[in-house]
């Protein structure tokens, strides 16, 4: 009987840790800290029901025997912790052997696996902006390689650079200094004109990429500390006209962005960032 019950539990586990395998097979290498205890409370909470249909089949067997209560010298009083004393030792073994074999297949994929390729933004850059979609965009372009995904890059940095200059900008009081300039600059076109022709303003109306970044390179305005990094985004902007190359990305269904270019665009813009996005 006990060899009776080993074999049929041995056959549940087997089918059980080989589930459980293949989805740690997934996992990294690092989450086998305790693997085999896990592995064997998972399989003893999962054998339960096993364990009970075996009392049972022996509960119902039990008129057969006869009198004296045992079977092959096993008492057919049987409880849980009993079982498990017999089968235990076997699911342990079990247990060791499938983590053996999941870890090295695990390091041999790790060992064969392809280099992960960098993203745009070091991992090493320093985000201080308090704004959280721009510390989330920042994340994610650490992340978002331009050698395998050049498009969603350039989407991603462009959005990036609008959002974090708004925020730099909006933090200084600048933007509401800019919605007042419109403002003025439409009255001023308006007057003299009849009613029927006067100019609407924009309702809601905000800086555009190109506005925001022609006012933080107007040195008179002192918004940036460094000449230097002033002297650098004019030079970005207007000769090498990476923005242009970005708003193309963008809106041009025939421009392709370029690991190259992307990538040179961040090193150009690197400095700028970090007086950015220290707000």
């Amino acid at each position: 009987m006990k060899d009776r019950l080993n074999g049929f539990v041995n056959e549940k586990a087997r089918h059980l840790i080989s589930q459980y395998a293949r989805v740690l097979g997934q996992a990294k290498i690092e989450t086998f800290d305790g693997l085999t205890e896990r592995l064997e409370q998972n399989a003893r909470r999962h054998l339960d029901g096993h364990f009970s249909a075996a009392a049972q089949e022996l509960e119902e067997n039990k008129t057969r025997v006869q009198s004296g209560g045992a079977a092959n010298g096993i008492d057919l009083q049987l409880d849980y912790q009993k079982m498990w004393q017999w089968v235990g030792p076997e699911i342990r073994i079990l247990v060791a052997a499938m983590e053996k074999a999941t870890r090295s297949d695990l390091e041999r994929d790790v060992k064969t696996a392809p280099p992960r390729r960098p993203g745009l933004i070091p991992e090493t850059f320093p985000c201080k902006a308090t704004n959280t979609r721009v510390q989330k965009l920042c994340d994610e372009l650490k992340k978002l390689s331009p050698t395998d995904f050049p498009n969603a890059c350039a989407f991603t940095f462009r959005s990036f650079i609008e959002i974090s200059v708004f925020c730099f900008l909006n933090s200084k009081g600048e933007t509401q200094k800019m919605q007042n300039d419109y403002l003025s600059d439409v009255a001023a076109k308006n007057a003299g004109r009849p009613a029927d022709r006067a100019i609407k303003a924009v309702a809601d109306w905000t800086p555009d990429l190109g506005a925001m970044m022609k006012r933080l390179t107007d040195a008179n305005r002192g918004l940036l500390r460094n000449n230097h990094t002033i002297k650098a985004l004019n030079k970005v902007i207007h000769e090498e006209q990476e923005l242009f190359g970005l708003n193309l990305s963008t809106h041009n269904p025939t421009y392709h962005p370029s690991e190259a270019r992307l990538r040179a665009t961040w090193q150009n813009l690197e400095e700028f960032f970090r007086e950015v996005l220290e707000e």
